[in-house]
């Protein structure tokens, strides 16, 4: 469902500014990058990817019980994620949400020492708050009261 331009609010001929524009392409680009990872790890089976992250973050200081849990977890959190980015429902929470838990990506690869990987996370856990910043201006988004 559309929702309309606030008042005051300079629109081009679609009714959409560019803010609305941005939420928009930043909403489906992060959907797609969260569906796409969850849904290759579930398709190459979470035992795969379980191993994966074993030797991962071997060696580092994190708590077996957590290197255990995380990764059966991450696929099925990864294709949620997406599922919430694209109904658009409390798209600020969804946000919050999506960075927090790419926080924990970032953090993950840095205590793993993937420094690398942990700055591609930084990126984009600077993508999704830029969400959040323009999650206002998303016209694309169910209604806030239902019914």
């Amino acid at each position: 469902m559309l929702v309309r331009p606030r008042m005051g609010e300079a629109t081009d001929s679609t009714g959409w500014d560019e803010r609305a524009w941005i939420a928009l392409i930043l909403r489906s680009g992060i959907a797609c990058l969260f569906g796409i990872a969850g849904l290759n790890k579930i398709i190459d089976g979470p035992g795969t990817f379980v191993e994966y992250a074993r030797d991962y973050l071997q060696g580092s200081w994190m708590p077996t019980p957590l290197v255990e849990a995380y990764p059966w977890v991450m696929p099925f959190a990864q294709l949620a994620i997406a599922i919430w980015l694209v109904s658009g429902y409390r798209l600020r929470v969804a946000w919050i949400t999506v960075s927090f838990y790419t926080l924990t990506i970032a953090v993950g690869s840095e205590i793993a020492g993937r420094y690398g990987a942990g700055a591609n996370a930084y990126l984009f856990l600077g993508l999704c708050c830029t969400g959040l910043w323009f999650s206002r201006s998303d016209r694309l988004r169910p209604p806030a009261r239902i019914g």
